[in-house]
């Protein structure tokens, strides 16, 4: 099976699940661990950095995420990025499962898809990719009102390639 469509369907499979799921599961417990303070919806801005460490170069990273809780243990998120270095610029699509085991820590690993723009540096010339991503990531919710902050750090491993994504995201339970 082609890479692309393994991706497309990885991604599908956990968007599916999570509409599925979240009915059953979230009707029975609404994250009381200290993540979202008791609702089942959160959605986020992120900000923060991307360092290729192939190309030993680090741009600004901006995206959204939106997760739905399960219980009060596990979550399903999806999450949109974009990032940008000197010679590279992704957009990448995910949807990773998120464990909650004590407070507002959070650990997360999923599948993903990335869609590169590289340019060469000796020619100018831009090539464009698309590659399965692994995301594995940590962070840590704080509850600031009805707002939360969550610092991030996030490795990513995608086309033979592992990239640092690191920053914090601020956003609002519903």
């Amino acid at each position: 099976m082609e890479r692309k469509t393994l991706c497309v369907t990885a991604m599908f499979l956990a968007v599916a699940s999570a509409m599925t799921l979240a009915p059953v599961l979230g009707a029975q417990e609404h994250g009381t661990t200290g993540q979202h303070e008791g609702h089942a919806n959160h959605a986020a801005v992120f900000l923060g950095a991307a360092t290729h460490l192939h190309q030993k170069e680090t741009g600004f990273a901006i995206g959204l995420e939106y997760e739905r809780r399960l219980s009060s243990l596990f979550s399903l998120s999806v999450f949109g990025e974009y990032a940008s270095s000197k010679l590279e610029r992704d957009f990448i699509f995910g949807a990773p499962l998120e464990v909650s085991p004590i407070g507002g820590l959070a650990l997360w690993a999923g599948p993903g898809i990335e869609f590169v723009s590289e340019e060469d540096e000796t020619t100018g010339d831009e090539h464009n990719k698309t590659e399965f991503l692994l995301r594995l990531g940590t962070g840590y919710v704080f509850q600031l009102g009805k707002l939360t902050l969550r610092p991030t750090f996030n490795a990513d491993y995608a086309g033979e390639h592992w990239t640092l994504v690191y920053g914090a995201a601020l956003g609002m339970g519903f």
